[in-house]
């Protein structure tokens, strides 16, 4: 398998992975409700994150922004 291959393969499999999973889920339920403060998806998500602890925000919005 090329170099190329492996790196489609990869990052399909990170895009399903990210698609299924609890944090995609709670974007999709929350981003219309959030939109309409004028946030977007990724900052609304890193807020709730934010609700264990500060540091989360700040990780969270660091992850979703790549």
């Amino acid at each position: 398998m090329s170099d190329e291959a492996k790196d489609e393969f990869y990052t399909t499999k990170q895009n399903y992975l990210l698609e299924h999973s609890y944090l995609c889920t709670l974007r999709r339920f929350i981003s219309p409700i959030f939109a309409t403060l004028g946030f977007e998806w990724r900052q609304s998500v890193s807020l709730l994150t934010g609700l264990a602890a500060k540091e989360v925000v700040v990780a969270g919005r660091a992850l979703l922004c790549w």
